[in-house]
């Protein structure tokens, strides 16, 4: 009964059943409590071992030897809005003397709130003995309650955060049947559907597709993109035709390409940024005002300062060259404020921002218009500008520009006048409609959801808004990341739920997988696996962010007491994923903590523990086990210095290894495998060489593209691609040389999945 419960379930258990609740956890893990005790909690510690649902969680409470009440709550939503009816239909007014909401002084009502985040109630009544009966019989008969199958159409906004984890571990079976099941709720138009097809290729990795098909980027051009379809679309433009002639450092070839391939053919994709802050998307746009016939150096300056770091020096020779050296530099901004009218920047003229304007350049005639004395025709095109753009920074920036010179108003319109007082009363996403402090980024965003803001339109926020955020200083300020990871660990109930379906899109903000790890982020990697290791269900998304954090919190450097924290975690997660489904994603695991440093012998002995969980697991399914599992098992046996005895069992009887063969012949065939993880690349050469005896095994590990890399995808009668270990310089390559066609993609980046990815592509 106890030892099927979760190890997480146990540390609330325990405050529950402590001081004042009579009867103490240590006694009825010892089997000490007396049987009626016993028999009163037990049908519902099984409840909490299964699977969520519905139904209620009821908890006894004793004072001293005596039943005084129970505490209850619920596991879902559904379940708390039918607590208090179940409560009652079940036992009715002849029992119950009481019912209400619990005290929150007391420990045991606090511990059930505190794991579950919802409100818990508190119920007696004159028999206790029969109601601890009829509560026996209810648990009883909850367990055997087949789950009910949802009839209705799910939320659109669930939908587009489970796609998004779907294409964050780039399943596009998964992905296809959630586009489906969007087209199912009837909500979508042609033109969400166009934009939904954009987000699955760029999602899958296939840019080519996307900046190849002329027409259909012509016509999207043509519509009111979302941000993020506008972020696929130049991102997919910018990898096909400027990384290659950017990675030269030829600056003359970039702008070239720009021009030619670009912003000739898709002008229209430029009207405006719309806020995004992508770097590709951000380049994109300062070539853009680069290769204008009058750059202006404030929108330069501007976009140059939205880049990371790390990218600045790619910027600083396309300055150079618009602005010549020669341009005033930018002013410094006074001590005080300055209520009086901004002058001119020496590059815009009163003429520019309508040119702009007329050119549907939103962004251009925005920025040009606000560095000069406000007019009714320039408050007249911000106006329109600020509804194109539909970001709370340009309405933001709009009014304080207005209200910082006065002078303007009189000359404006009766329906200007009311044009802008309805802009200051526009809700925007941050909540209240009298609010003009947009949502600034993920921090902002975890503040307000801690400070009791709508999940749902957080969970809205950061599909729509996320590429509109700035990442890359968040992910470097330790006190930031810190609060970041403080504040999304400690939410409960909805907010918490939503959390977990937004932790794909939070990784993939503060652990990109095309740079190096930032230091700062480790708070946030921690706190991610802890919400993953605490929640009810995992799923395949859950188990590519664990990998991803796992590899980062391992590269990061962790301390004994972290490691052996972090391998607990994953061992609760392995409880729950333990089949022969999940074995691949398990053994890769074993794998990053074996040929990672460890920095105890507490520490090694704690991944020795996972790892042999998981071959006491592998006995439930060994009748499964093909010769490319026992392989990868034999390897981190040794790693771990497991005697091979030890789980001879999974073995049929009698068989050894080199009985144990694939039928598939491959004989004189050759076998690429990418991989910048060398070590899972070698191991799984071993391993192929040893299950498929005469095959030619190569690897390659360059990190830009080479043409050994080229011919080696060419030539291969199986090209085996480890996304999750590669760069995007060597993933161009490899579709280059395939002509178009994918390669094989590893599901993770293990000798495990390796080795499962050749498998299955010769069977």
């Amino acid at each position: 009964m106890i030892g099927s419960l979760p190890e997480a379930e146990h540390v609330w258990l325990q405050k529950y059943f402590s001081e004042p609740n009579g009867l103490t956890w240590d006694a009825l893990v010892s089997g000490t409590a007396r049987r009626d005790q016993l028999d009163a909690v037990a049908p519902w510690l099984v409840a909490l071992a299964g699977p969520a649902s519905d139904g209620p969680v009821i908890l006894p409470f004793y004072r001293g030897e005596e039943l005084a009440g129970w505490y209850a709550t619920a596991r879902t939503d559904a379940g708390q809005h039918a607590l208090k009816s179940t409560i009652k239909a079940w036992l009715g007014s002849s029992y119950l003397s009481a019912l209400q909401p619990a005290p929150s002084s007391n420990p045991s009502s606090a511990a059930l709130q505190e794991r579950f985040g919802r409100q818990v109630l508190s119920f007696t009544g004159a028999d206790k003995a029969a109601i601890a009966a009829k509560l026996a019989l209810y648990a009883r008969l909850a367990s055997q309650r087949p789950a009910l199958a949802r009839t209705g159409p799910r939320p659109v906004g669930l939908i587009r955060s489970d796609l998004e984890k779907a294409l964050g571990s780039r399943d596009e079976t998964s992905a296809l049947r959630l586009i489906a099941e969007l087209r199912a709720t009837g909500r979508l138009n042609e033109e969400n559907l166009k934009f939904l097809d954009v987000r699955l290729k760029a999602g899958l990795g296939q840019w080519d597709q996307i900046a190849l098909d002329h027409w259909s980027i012509r016509n999207l051009s043509e519509l009111p993109l979302p941000p993020q379809t506008l972020s696929d679309l130049i991102e997919a433009l910018y990898r096909v035709h400027l990384d290659d002639a950017e990675s030269r450092g030829d600056i003359d070839g970039v702008l070239s390409a720009f021009t030619d391939q670009i912003l000739s053919p898709y002008p229209r994709l430029f009207a405006s940024r719309h806020g995004v802050r992508t770097p590709r998307i951000v380049k994109a746009f300062l070539l853009h005002e680069v290769v204008q016939p009058r750059p202006t150096a404030q929108i330069l300056e501007t976009l140059a300062d939205l880049l990371p770091d790390d990218e600045t020096e790619w910027a600083a020779p396309y300055l150079a060259a618009t602005v010549g050296e020669a341009a005033e530099p930018r002013a410094v901004p006074p001590a005080t404020p300055n209520l009086e009218p901004p002058s001119p920047a020496p590059s815009t003229r009163a003429e520019d921002g309508e040119g702009a304007f007329d050119d549907g350049l939103f962004d251009r005639a925005f920025e040009m218009d606000l560095a000069l004395p406000l007019h009714r025709k320039s408050v007249s095109r911000l106006l329109s500008c600020v509804r194109f753009i539909g970001t709370d920074e340009a309405r933001v920036r709009f009014l304080a520009a207005v209200d910082d010179q006065p002078s303007v108003h009189d000359s404006l319109s009766a329906s200007l006048k009311d044009r802008i007082a309805e802009l200051r009363t526009v809700q925007n996403s941050s909540g209240p409609a009298e609010s003009l402090t947009p949502v600034t980024g993920w921090l902002d965003w975890a503040r307000r959801l801690a400070d009791g803001g709508d999940p749902d339109q957080a969970s809205a926020d950061a599909l729509d808004n996320r590429s509109t955020w700035e990442t890359a200083s968040l992910r470097r300020n330790a006190g930031q990341c810190r609060e970041f990871a403080d504040l999304i660990g400690n939410l409960t109930g909805p907010a918490a739920d939503m959390i977990r379906q937004a932790l794909p899109m939070i990784v993939a903000a503060f652990l990109p997988d095309d740079e190096a790890y930032a230091p700062a982020s480790k708070p946030v990697a921690q706190m991610a696996l802890m919400i993953i290791a605490l929640g009810d269900s995992v799923s395949r998304s859950d188990l590519e962010v664990l990998s991803t954090v796992m590899s980062a919190l391992l590269d990061l450097g962790l301390s004994s007491a972290e490691y052996i924290a972090a391998v607990q975690d994953l061992a609760s997660v392995q409880q729950q994923v333990a089949s022969y489904a999940n074995l691949a994603w398990s053994l890769d695991i074993c794998e990053t903590l074996a040929i990672a440093p460890v920095p105890s012998a507490e520490a090694s002995e704690a991944r020795l523990h996972l790892f042999v969980a998981i071959l006491g697991q592998c006995q439930a399914f060994a009748h499964r086990l093909v010769a490319s599992d026992y392989l990868p098992i034999e390897y981190l046996a040794h790693d771990f210095g497991v005697d091979p005895l030890s789980f001879a069992t999974l073995r049929p009887s009698g068989e050894s290894a080199e009985e144990t063969s694939d039928a598939t012949d491959l004989t004189g065939k050759l076998v690429g495998i990418y991989t910048l993880t060398e070590t899972a690349g070698a191991r799984a050469k071993a391993a192929l060489q040893s299950l498929y005896p005469g095959c030619l095994v190569e690897l390659n590990s360059d990190k830009v593209s080479t043409s050994a890399l080229a011919n080696l995808a060419r030539t291969a009668d199986i090209f085996i691609f480890a996304w999750r270990s590669s760069s995007h310089q060597a993933f161009y390559c490899v579709k280059t040389a395939l002509g178009g066609k994918d390669p094989i993609y590893a599901a993770g980046k293990g000798t495990a999945s390796i080795v499962n990815a050749v498998r299955e592509a010769a069977a």
